[in-house]
C-alpha cells in the first residue's frame, strides 16, 4: 500500500500542531489512517532541504507527499499566502521534490495555524475567559513609556489558546499531557473538529491521500 506522508512546519511531535493533526486525520479516517499515514515534523520552512529525502524516498515508493505549513503574515519575515506560496514552490523546484501544499489557516488567506484554532475552539463555552483575556490585552496595551511606546507583548494567539488550556479545570492525568501537545483536540468542551472552517483541510487531506 502506498503511503502518504505529511510534512509540517513544527519541530517535533510533543506539540499542538502535530497532535492537531493527528486528531484530525482521526476524525476524517478513523483509526484505520495509522497504517498508511506518516506525519513528519520539518522544523521550519528554512529546513525542508533536511527532509528532502524523505520526500524523495516516499515519491520513489508510489506515495503521496503533503505539505502543511503556515501563510504566516504579509510583512512579516516575507510571509504572507502569495509570498509563502511563491517561497515553497520555489524550494519544490530547487530540492526536485514532489508535494501538495496546503497553507494555514485555510489556503488562501494570511495566517497560521493558530488561526485556525481560534476559529474552531468553544468560544460559546469558555466566553468568560475570552472576556477576560481581552480585558488583560487591553490593559497591556494601555501601559506605555514615556515616549509612547507600549511597555509590554501583546500575548499572541499561541499564548491566548495555551494560557485557556491551562486554566480551565482538568484531570490531573489531562493536565499532565499538555506539555506535550495534547490539547484535547478530540474533547468537544473545547474544540470543534466538525466546524466549517476545517473544511478546506479536510477536503485538502482527503483529496490528495495515496491511493
Amino acid at each position: 500500500m502506498s503511503k502518504t506522508r505529511i510534512f509540517i512546519e513544527t519541530g517535533n511531535k510533543k506539540t499542538p500542531e502535530h497532535n492537531f493533526i493527528h486528531y484530525l486525520l482521526r476524525t476524517i479516517f478513523g483509526d484505520s489512517f495509522t497504517t498508511d499515514v506518516e506525519i513528519i515534523n520539518v522544523g521550519g520552512k528554512d529546513n525542508l532541504k533536511n527532509a528532502a529525502n524523505q520526500f524523495a524516498e516516499n515519491t520513489n515508493e508510489g506515495g503521496k507527499n503533503l505539505l502543511i505549513f503556515d501563510s504566516d503574515f504579509t510583512g512579516i519575515d516575507n510571509g504572507g499566502y502569495e509570498a509563502r506560496k511563491k517561497f515553497l514552490e520555489a524550494k519544490r523546484l530547487e530540492l526536485k521534490i514532489e508535494f501538495e501544499m496546503f497553507l494555514f489557516p485555510n489556503n488562501k488567506d494570511d495566517g497560521e495555524f493558530e488561526t485556525l484554532l481560534d476559529k474552531i475552539v468553544n468560544k460559546d463555552l469558555h466566553q468568560g475567559y475570552f472576556n477576560c483575556f481581552e480585558a488583560y490585552e487591553n490593559c497591556i496595551k494601555s501601559h506605555t513609556d514615556d515616549n509612547g511606546v507600549q511597555k509590554y507583548n501583546t500575548p499572541n494567539l499561541k499564548g491566548k489558546l495555551h494560557t485557556l488550556m491551562t486554566s480551565v479545570k482538568l484531570s490531573k492525568e489531562e493536565r499532565d499531557v499538555l506539555g506535550s501537545g495534547q490539547w484535547l483536540f478530540d474533547n468537544k468542551d473545547y474544540w470543534d473538529l466538525d466546524h466549517v472552517e476545517l473544511d478546506p483541510l479536510k477536503e485538502f487531506i482527503r483529496n490528495n491521500m495515496a491511493k
